[in-house]
């Protein structure tokens, strides 16, 4: 047999890549989907019904919009931990990546599975280097830990100083669905832990590290930049403490006690934050439920508050993922041209 009949043959023999199967956003929408349904079984649907029918939607509108304006905000610290030179793209280009995040970050169980995936888009649809696009995410995730941390110290000061602690040690969590949303959390944690030992060898791990040194260093030599950055992810909680607020307004008639319960909207934000669901849908139900009926909010008022507050991430979330299919089917166009 000659030579070209044999390639064919050998060809064939090579195993086929293997599809896995997207497990984890199925995972975070039966929770989500588990938790929402256990919600609506405790509420008169009726009474919901109701408080959506006379909803102002110009205040939902006006959450949508504010949303918009923070992950553009969020783009800006990204932009600033990217730095210059062969490690960014131009600032619309930025922008648009980072808009391609929130459609990650809410199906891959937060912003850490959800950078690796936009850092590894941003770094080929530019023409970049993958390490350090990816270290610049780890710092700009820092960073917005550090803001996040300064945001919820005064958030923790309000707390002790309104009253809110004693109202806190009354509440059964457990009862309230937080039991299972802390094993879940701490679930994932093991995992990320795990995945991180599994490729501690790994070459591209090590570069990612090496240069997420530099990029320490800069900030370090720069406490401007770095005050600018952690002045933004103050802003991006504050926004997101609004857009709850925004949503609760859009619901309520009744006027409320907004400087007393100002407290309520970080620490839902906060305990949404723990990425088991999708979008954070459930987890943010049950929490303005358990925080907002403590000030007299309803069942149904407080369910569709945070109902609005995750339709509007997953608004945002679905032009993220219309914008990476564009940008995606952009650079295969040019890729084909090239190569051709």
């Amino acid at each position: 047999m000659s030579r070209s009949a044999r390639v064919p043959a050998l060809q064939d023999k090579q195993p086929k890549k293997r599809r896995r199967f997207p497990w984890k956003p199925l995972v975070g929408v039966l929770v989500s989907v588990m938790l929402v349904g256990m919600l609506l079984g405790r509420v008169d649907l009726e009474a919901l019904r109701a408080t959506f029918s006379r909803m102002k939607i110009g205040w939902f509108l006006a959450a949508v919009a504010l949303f918009g304006a923070g992950v553009l905000a969020t783009a800006t610290r990204w932009y600033l931990a990217l730095g210059r030179g062969d490690t960014a793209a131009s600032f619309p280009a930025t922008v648009r990546a980072n808009y391609t995040g929130q459609f990650f970050n809410n199906i891959l169980f937060g912003v850490s599975g959800g950078d690796v995936v936009k850092a590894t888009l941003y770094a080929r649809w530019n023409g970049l280097d993958g390490a350090r696009v990816l270290a610049s995410c780890i710092v700009d995730r820092v960073l917005g830990a550090c803001g996040s941390a300064v945001f919820f110290l005064f958030a923790l000061i309000v707390v002790l100083t309104s009253g809110a602690s004693s109202m806190l040690q009354g509440m059964d969590m457990e009862a309230s669905g937080f039991g299972p949303i802390a094993i879940g959390a701490a679930t994932v944690v093991i995992v990320m832990i795990g995945v991180f030992y599994h490729f501690r060898e790994n070459a591209f791990l090590i570069k990612t590290l090496g240069s997420l040194k530099q990029n320490f260093v800069r900030f370090r030599d720069a406490p401007r930049l770095m005050a600018a950055a952690i002045g933004i992810t103050v802003a991006w909680q504050t926004i997101l403490c609004a857009i709850l607020a925004l949503c609760l307004r859009a619901v309520v008639d009744e006027p409320l006690p907004w400087f007393t319960i100002a407290w309520v909207f970080p620490a839902i934000s906060l305990i949404t934050a723990i990425p088991v669901t999708f979008a954070g849908a459930g987890v943010r139900e049950t929490a303005a439920l358990v925080f907002l009926g403590a000030y007299g909010v309803s069942e149904p008022e407080a369910l569709a508050a945070g109902m609005l507050a995750s339709f509007i991430y997953i608004i945002w979330a679905t032009v993220g993922g219309i914008i990476a299919l564009m940008e995606e089917s952009i650079s295969s166009r040019s890729r084909s041209t090239t190569t051709g």
